[in-house]
């Protein structure tokens, strides 16, 4: 009588044979098994085959409607990825004077991102911030409250919070994004 693990091994193997699910190396091994007469083999073989063909026909449940999306976003996942890379070179849309002195803006990606240049000994008003405001200060310095940021700083403001007026002894250079 044949040991019951190597019966449950012919029986996986067969199984995985008939789905595809082995690697060519075991597949090709378990083909040279079937080619020299393994019974067991062959008759588990038909068994998973018959099994497979009586699943397939016996479907009547329509696949999930939202299924189709689902496997497209799942193999979209595995495609290289279209760029959505936007560049705004460097001499396109210059700087244009706001109505305050020695205070200019170049707006880089519509309202929510632009560069504020400010002159030396300049300064803008104190201001309410309607969104979350992120300023990296590229040049120069900017001071208000009481603290200074220099180039590299980069200055958080939440929501709803108000600071005192800037000033720039120097002029600075720096970069606005609202979140």
């Amino acid at each position: 009588m044949a040991d019951r693990s190597f019966i449950q091994q012919v029986e996986d193997d067969a199984a995985m044979f008939v789905l595809g699910a082995m690697s060519s190396e075991d597949a090709a091994t378990f083909e040279q098994r079937l080619a020299s007469g393994c019974s067991l083999c062959a008759a588990e073989v038909h068994a998973c085959e018959r099994t497979a063909a009586a699943l397939a026909t016996s479907m009547t449940a329509a696949p999930p409607i939202d299924l189709r999306q689902r496997l497209q976003d799942e193999i979209a996942k595995t495609q290289p990825m279209k760029s959505a890379m936007e560049i705004v070179p460097a001499d396109e849309g210059g700087f244009v004077q706001t109505p305050m002195p020695g205070i200019q803006i170049r707006y880089l990606k519509g309202k929510n991102t632009f560069l504020v240049k400010m002159a030396p000994k300049s300064s803008l008003p104190s201001h309410e911030h309607k969104y979350n405001e992120q300023c990296l200060v590229l040049e120069g310095s900017v001071s208000g409250d009481g603290k200074t940021a220099y180039a590299g700083d980069f200055v958080f403001m939440p929501a709803g919070s108000v600071h005192a007026p800037l000033y720039s002894e120097d002029g600075c250079l720096f970069l606005i994004t609202y979140s």
